[in-house]
């Protein structure tokens, strides 16, 4: 909005078509790692592509403007891969490996703290994502925000475990 056009149509045709897209993924790449019995490669390559692609995302501010058509077809598609893969890291895999981790005993506590994580999320995103923007820039911001996302799906490459229990299943037809 800022840096293409002062155009609200385009925030909504990328808000609807990464709704799409994060729901496409969240249920056949979650499925898929039900299915594998693995939680981690899709946590991390998620992680690792959500912060490549949220880097991209921001460049596209540098668009040439004309046609503008083309510039809007870029943004949306550049978010909905962003969503694709942020969906595939977080929702399809790191909300199920969560599950797997937790027992009966701590997983309303966990469910609590992950209910709280809009609501900081978007209380970080008014106030510090802000700062960070006016003092360096749009382009900075994503840049900081998609290394931090990239640096948490390397690092998950070495810490995170799946869960010992969490088995490969085969599909039953019938």
């Amino acid at each position: 909005y800022a840096k293409i056009a002062k155009d609200p149509s385009i925030i909504s045709w990328m808000v609807g078509v990464s709704a799409i897209v994060s729901t496409l993924a969240t249920f056949l790449i979650g499925t898929w790692s039900d299915r594998a019995g693995r939680r981690k490669p899709f946590i991390a390559v998620g992680y690792i592509c959500w912060g490549v692609f949220t880097i991209v995302f921001g460049g596209t501010e540098f668009l040439p403007k004309e046609p503008l058509i083309v510039a809007i077809v870029f943004i949306v598609a550049a978010d909905a891969v962003m969503s694709f893969f942020g969906s595939t890291g977080y929702d399809a895999a790191y909300n199920p490996w969560t599950t797997d981790i937790s027992s009966e005993r701590n997983r309303g506590k966990l469910g609590g703290a992950f209910a709280a994580m809009p609501v900081l999320a978007t209380i970080f995103g008014a106030v510090v994502s802000g700062m960070i923007v006016d003092a360096f820039d749009f382009f900075p911001f994503f840049i900081l925000m998609g290394g931090i996302v990239t640096v948490t799906g390397v690092f998950s490459l070495f810490v995170l475990q799946d869960h010992p229990g969490l088995k490969a299943r085969k599909s039953s037809h019938g």
